[in-house]
């Protein structure tokens, strides 16, 4: 079986020694696992890749960022949210960096009342969205959040875990309330809801952790179905937001996926068709063909 080769916690404290400083993280290495740290000083650049556990950043010099093949040039400190679903890399100018940082894994928001709102809709919501510029006011709030995280795990607390719970979503809402800042309430509408609705289910699918997952959800009937309503109504809101057709949204995400898993996995070309829906590797081949000019194969090599 093929491996994925996203980045793990200990690959991360191995590459960046300095993480370690600052605070006794939650959980250790646990599968529960948080920590909050300060970065000041050199920068040495790391893969563009996926990570397997969360990283929400305070950068506060000039930056360029890239999350899922799409650069973010950080002129003002800015807040940046990186899921398991998204691929991320971290450039800074003048090889200095001076941002706060804030690792955690999963199991830090499953408990019963965060399941449902943090994590199924600030997080792909931030999947869509994930960099925040913050005005002075606002970035004076986001360092007081992480400065009080920081002195909290360095606090002798027999609670400080689900303290430090309360605290990650005090910053998830926080991201949430920046991103309405930007949408505004008055430009939603019904089709730009069920657009989301639509998007939100189909980044829900990845990442793909193991070579027999295929996915559940291929083609704009199965979304129409599991949303509710009928295709045309689901197609034609689609076309309205985002201008686009639903077919052509879920093939994008299916050939980003697939350029993604030839790059960071070990899967065969078959295995990564099985998990990506397609029945036969013949007509994974010529999709992905199709849309990049290459076979799957050249791509890979």
């Amino acid at each position: 079986m093929g491996k994925y080769k996203h980045e793990s916690l200990v690959d991360y404290y191995e590459r960046r020694p300095e993480a370690n400083t600052g605070g006794t993280p939650v959980g250790i290495l646990g599968s529960m696992h948080l920590n909050v740290f300060y970065l000041d000083g050199h920068y040495s650049p790391g893969a563009y890749k996926r990570r397997n556990f969360y990283i929400v950043a305070l950068i506060l010099n000039k930056s360029s960022v890239q999350i899922n093949d799409v650069w973010y040039n950080i002129k003002q400190p800015a807040l940046l949210f990186s899921t398991p679903a998204t691929s991320y890399e971290w450039r800074t100018h003048l090889n200095k960096r001076k941002a706060w940082i804030c690792i955690f894994t999963e199991d830090m928001l499953y408990t019963h009342q965060y399941k449902e709102s943090m994590i199924y809709t600030s997080l792909t919501q931030f999947n869509n969205n994930p960099v925040f510029p913050l005005n002075a006011s606002q970035c004076r709030e986001a360092i007081a959040l992480f400065e009080t995280m920081n002195a909290e795990l360095k606090a002798d607390y027999a609670l400080k875990q689900e303290l430090l719970r309360n605290y990650l979503s005090i910053l998830f809402h926080f991201g949430n309330k920046l991103s309405s800042a930007l949408v505004g309430k008055s430009t939603r509408t019904a089709s730009s809801r069920l657009t989301d609705a639509f998007v939100d289910l189909l980044n829900r699918q990845f990442p793909i952790h193991v070579p027999m997952q295929t996915l559940s959800l291929k083609s704009a009937a199965d979304f129409a179905c599991q949303l509710s309503v009928h295709i045309n109504h689901l197609n034609h809101a689609v076309m309205e937001t985002k201008g686009k057709t639903t077919t052509e949204l879920i093939a994008e995400r299916l050939l980003f996926e697939a350029v993604y898993m030839l790059r960071h996995s070990q899967l065969t070309v078959s295995q990564i068709a099985y998990c990506l829906g397609f029945k036969e590797v013949a007509y994974f081949h010529r999709f992905f063909k199709k849309r990049q000019g290459i076979s799957p194969g050249q791509a890979r090599r």
